[in-house]
């Protein structure tokens, strides 16, 4: 499958089918199965070669480590349910079951205000928005794929307005705050992240996903090719979303010199045919919030930068850092991956309250 293909495999509803041929819920399901199970799923595959899936499951000590504890047995309930799938026999069952639950399959009754309604509950109870925009999201995706089978006359969530997620304003470290955190950090297990956040402003996905052979030491140079991503539990790479996404950046000597002392960390670990830079201790993929409650949390508390400081503020601070030293800025849109140069200036405009005043006093130079 291509690389665009096999970015959206575990997507619910995507589907390489004609229309009414396939819902797009086959790999979906198995996917939540798998996380359910508290698995990992990683994909392999080449155009006109084939594809490998394989599926890591979790172990049972013994016959008292039944696998049972995983099964939530559903509670009866009502409700109106969107039901799609393609095999006559499966859809009836579904339909059989839905109804034992008490639950009835009436797509032409749900409209706008019922959703409204369930979004607003939503946010009543809490849950956050950008959970409720991916509600949205699911609910529209269905309803138009129901629209193209016919099932539906119109898709009702084009009437209601997409949850907004409030953007949360960029405040980069100082120099000195980003100077005690590489000290505090030094003797930490993951320094070398806290070293290539600052001096390449990657992403904390593109770092736990990068590979040792992603990276180039003696040429000091390192391929962005994946990203980690973390969906209920289970962990997969996955490849950028953009050709920008995919990038090669230069590497500052300090960062070249802290991944050859973690490679060596590594050998001590007995982690040397480990083919993730930045493991967990056993080697597997690190999960965020391992790695925050291992590292970042502390590393945090040990430089003084408050609980409000997020560790994506590292790449902004890597952007305000290069800004500052008046690094070009297409260069720099380049170097974060950003898809467009304008998508780099709105994100870090404020950060150059003096381009406008250096732009005045341009032309007093010129003409003066």
């Amino acid at each position: 499958m291509t690389a665009e293909v096999k970015r959206k495999i575990f997507e619910p509803f995507f589907t390489t089918k004609e229309v009414g041929k396939g819902t797009g819920m086959g790999l979906a399901n198995v996917y939540g199965f798998v996380a359910q199970a508290r698995g990992a799923i990683t994909v392999e595959s080449q155009v006109s070669s084939g594809t490998t899936l394989r599926f890591v499951l979790p172990t049972i000590a013994g016959p008292g480590d039944s696998a049972t504890r995983f099964i939530r047995v559903a509670a009866p309930g009502t409700g109106t349910i969107l039901l799609a799938e393609d095999d006559h026999h499966v859809r009836q069952l579904a339909l059989l079951t839905l109804k034992t639950y008490g639950y009835t399959i009436k797509l032409p009754a749900l409209r706008p205000m019922h959703i409204q309604t369930m979004l607003s509950a939503l946010e009543t109870d809490e849950i956050g928005a950008r959970t409720r925009q991916y509600c949205y999201v699911i609910l529209r995706r269905a309803f138009t794929i129901a629209l193209k089978w016919q099932l539906v006359g119109r898709n009702p969530c084009l009437s209601v307005d997409r949850p907004k997620v409030a953007k949360r304003p960029v405040k980069p470290l100082t120099t000195e705050q980003a100077k005690t955190l590489l000290k505090e950090s030094t003797a930490n297990r993951f320094h070398a992240v806290y070293v290539l956040a600052l001096t390449t402003g990657m992403r904390q996905g593109e770092l736990f996903g990068l590979q040792w052979n992603d990276i180039d030491l003696k040429a000091a140079t390192l391929q962005v090719r994946h990203s980690l991503e973390e969906i209920y539990g289970t962990l997969r790479l996955k490849e950028p979303k953009s050709d920008s996404g995919r990038r090669q950046l230069a590497l500052p000597a300090m960062a070249v010199k802290a991944l050859w002392d973690h490679k060596a960390n590594q050998l001590t670990e007995g982690l040397a045919s480990c083919p993730y830079v930045f493991p967990d201790t056993d080697g597997g993929l690190l999960r965020k919030c391992s790695f925050h409650r291992w590292s970042w949390s502390k590393i945090r508390s040990a430089a003084k930068l408050g609980d409000k400081v997020h560790f994506h503020d590292l790449r902004h601070s890597s952007a305000s850092i290069m800004l500052a030293d008046n690094v070009n800025i297409k260069a720099i849109q380049t170097i974060l991956g950003h898809s467009t140069i304008s998508m780099t200036m709105d994100t870090y405009a404020h950060l150059m309250p003096d381009a406008q005043r250096q732009a005045a006093t341009s032309f007093d130079r010129l003409f003066g």
